[in-house]
């Protein structure tokens, strides 16, 4: 009988054995799925980025120098009566990206994008 309980613990320390390997590859499998989620996630992103940008450049195609623009007044920096946009003209461009504007009232301090 005292051999029939070592063999059975044997045979349970086995099965014991083989539950904490398949645990290592359930965690190694879950695992590898969360990175490539993760992967195609970003690959999607980009996908996306690029497209809004493409969109975007569509829409607001690059000011050159001499064209007029309106540049929105915020809410907060307005009066009831003043005007919603400043009107200005492109004076500078820098590499199609930020611009140099001036209106009537002098050249704007800041630099502008599109």
């Amino acid at each position: 009988m005292h051999q029939n309980i070592t063999l059975n613990m044997n045979k349970d320390e086995d099965r014991n054995k083989d539950e904490d390997r398949s645990g290592d590859d359930d965690m190694d499998e879950t695992s590898q799925n969360i990175l490539e989620a993760r992967s195609k996630a970003a690959q999607s992103l980009e996908k996306q980025a690029k497209k809004m940008n493409a969109t975007s450049h569509k829409s607001h195609p690059p000011a050159k120098v001499g064209d007029n623009i309106m540049i929105p007044t915020p809410d907060v920096d307005r009066a009831k009566g003043d005007l919603r946009n400043v009107i200005g003209v492109v004076l500078e461009a820098s590499d199609d990206v930020f611009y140099k504007i001036g209106t009537k009232h002098g050249i704007l301090q800041k630099l502008y994008c599109r």
